[in-house]
């Protein structure tokens, strides 16, 4: 993740303009056995599936990563100058971590994973995300996840 003050003056104007929203009535979660918790993943990377729309600038949609869709098809349709793709090109599972989510099963650290990861635009306005983020987490919770870990890029 880049620092905001390596950003481009142009880049970095505009992420210092951004209000930081706050979303009131929001509770922390309680502790849950580890057996008990369903992990999904959620990226700021846009990824896709290989034929969806990509993102495009503003996008403040998400796309689901379900267990069926093979690594090579996970493509990665975040641009940005600030944003160094390589590692993502190389092994998609450096910023979508799947098969170390499985692990984490066989480990006995969590009970399972999620059918069902999901992939915003990391260079959204947060508050223009908000009803598509609550519809990504109406999802999870209809699923039973209860652990959610958040990869920004």
């Amino acid at each position: 993740m880049v620092r905001i003050a390596d950003l481009h003056p142009a880049g970095r104007k505009g992420a210092e303009a951004l209000e930081c929203p706050s979303f009131p009535g929001l509770q922390p979660a309680q502790p849950v056995a580890r057996e008990n918790r369903k992990l999904a993943l959620v990226s700021s990377a846009g990824l896709i599936r290989r034929g969806d729309a990509p993102f495009r600038g503003g996008d403040a949609g998400y796309r689901v990563l379900d267990k069926s869709v093979a690594n090579e098809d996970v493509l990665l349709s975040h641009v940005s100058v600030n944003f160094d793709r390589s590692a993502a090109v190389r092994n998609i599972e450096s910023i979508m971590p799947r098969t170390t989510a499985q692990q984490l099963v066989k480990q006995g650290l969590i009970g399972a994973v999620a059918e069902e990861h999901y992939s915003f635009m990391g260079a959204t306005d947060p508050k223009m995300m908000e009803e598509e983020a609550g519809d990504a987490a109406d999802r999870m919770l209809a699923e039973g996840v209860n652990l959610a870990i958040l990869l920004p890029v």
